[in-house]
């Protein structure tokens, strides 16, 4: 077992320990429960952070070609740079240019090239065409109020 490994596992520990004494000192733990807090420990697990945004629904929004929903998932202003045009703008705004992008060019295929988690979290891919043409796609995110957002749209 790793040092990194180890870290985490006493970590879990740690975590467990507390979870059994917020419970107790909060009386959170049913009578039928007899004093296991095993369902708590799931919360304090590392691998439940949210510490990276919902890659797999951004691509699938993208694939599907889902401004409403693609949108839904960015602050009220963003940058968005489709081609040439850039510019920062409302979450409402950047709706209607990602609506007429998509409307201008229908999918084939979108691939996703690389992701990136950690304070500044992106997703990098390919976004092609029905006629052909290649756009390379960058996403980034930020966290806004615990929650993950989009900063920046890129198609060029």
């Amino acid at each position: 077992m790793g040092v990194g490994s180890a870290l985490s596992l006493s970590m879990l520990v740690l975590a467990c320990y507390v979870c059994d004494a917020t419970a107790a000192n909060a009386k959170l733990i049913s009578p039928k429960s007899q004093g296991s807090t095993h369902g708590l420990c799931l919360i304090a697990r590392p691998d439940d952070r949210n510490d990276a945004p919902d890659f797999e629904k951004i691509v699938k929004l993208i694939r599907g070609m889902r401004a409403d929903a693609l949108l839904r998932h960015a602050g009220p202003r963003l940058e968005v740079v489709l081609g040439e045009r850039e510019s920062t703008c409302t979450n409402r705004a950047a709706y209607a240019m990602m609506r007429n992008f998509f409307e201008k060019h229908p999918i084939r295929n979108f691939k996703v090239l690389h992701q990136g988690g950690g304070q500044s979290a992106y997703l990098m891919g390919l976004y092609k065409d029905q006629a052909g043409e290649t756009f390379k796609v960058r996403i980034f995110f930020g966290v806004h109020e615990g929650k993950w957002e989009i900063t920046r749209l890129v198609f060029r």
